[in-house]
């Protein structure tokens, strides 16, 4: 998964949206996608990940 250079969800602030490209290892094929990130507490974290249906 790409999340781009300045896409750093540990770093984002609850509930932030990052996009970033989800990329099939066997057939390169590339998919839109959604990370969110909650901290539960200061160590553990929610991390909700919505890939697209369809490729790009």
């Amino acid at each position: 998964m790409d999340c781009g250079r300045g896409g750093s969800v540990l770093h984002s602030r609850d509930g932030d949206e990052v996009a970033c490209v989800l990329t099939d290892p066997a057939s390169g094929i590339e998919y839109d996608t959604v990370v969110s990130c909650t901290c539960v507490d200061d160590t553990e974290y929610d991390t909700v990940v919505q890939a697209a249906d369809t490729a790009d």
